[in-house]
């Protein structure tokens, strides 16, 4: 191969990994969003049922049992998450789970005024629910979208985002506990949340094609 040629090659390469981030390609914004939610599920919110816990005296083996019947939502979300995608597509599906996150993270202001475990456990499994749907959608489409060659380079800087905004979500939500509490972290994450959702449904009325359609998936 030619100079030439492997110079083409390499920009070609750069410039297709680019677009299958879909940060700004085709109007998607599934990096942003992806990194919107990490900021705060599911490390932002453990940290948040804890405490709360805490305060209620609750014993290490209460805290881990209200932690783990979370995992209800998460199986309940990963079982429904492809037929989901079937009946209305990936693009409703990013703007429906930003909304739901948004007001399912609310309800925990619930069981921050009413001190109630079963409250806070089903806060939790609702949380959880929405969670995978989110998850496998985004992942199930970049896989059918991303060419083969560009799997490992795209993949990688999704793991990117996905794995930093978490640490500044939790710094945020460990800082508004201890100079504020329970209920204000919870309004100033939902107001982070809120701006998700806004931005996403701006995004999907103002271009109206996000995502490809689920039979592409």
């Amino acid at each position: 191969m030619s100079p030439i040629q492997n110079k083409q090659d390499n920009h070609a390469t750069k410039q297709a990994t680019w677009q299958a981030l879909s940060l700004w390609h085709n109007r998607n914004y599934l990096l942003l969003w992806t990194g919107g939610i990490n900021f705060i599920f599911p490390d932002s919110s453990t940290l948040l049922v804890i405490v709360m816990l805490k305060q209620q005296h609750a014993p290490p083996t209460v805290i881990g049992l209200v932690l783990s019947i979370g995992s209800i939502g998460y199986l309940t979300g990963t079982l429904l998450s492809r037929m989901i995608q079937r009946r209305i597509g990936v693009g409703p599906i990013v703007i429906a789970t930003c909304w739901l996150f948004m007001f399912f993270w609310l309800l925990y202001l619930v069981p921050a005024t009413i001190p109630n475990l079963a409250l806070l456990a089903g806060v939790t499994v609702l949380t959880s629910l929405v969670d995978p749907i989110y998850d496998i959608t985004q992942f199930s489409y970049r896989a059918a979208r991303i060419p083969d060659k560009l799997q490992g380079r795209v993949h990688s800087a999704y793991r990117l985002v996905a794995l930093a905004t978490p640490q500044l979500g939790l710094a945020l939500t460990g800082l508004r506990l201890e100079y504020g509490n329970v209920p204000l972290t919870i309004l100033t994450l939902a107001a982070c949340l809120l701006l998700l959702a806004v931005v996403a449904s701006f995004q999907w009325r103002k271009h109206n094609s996000i995502i490809a359609p689920p039979e592409e998936l």
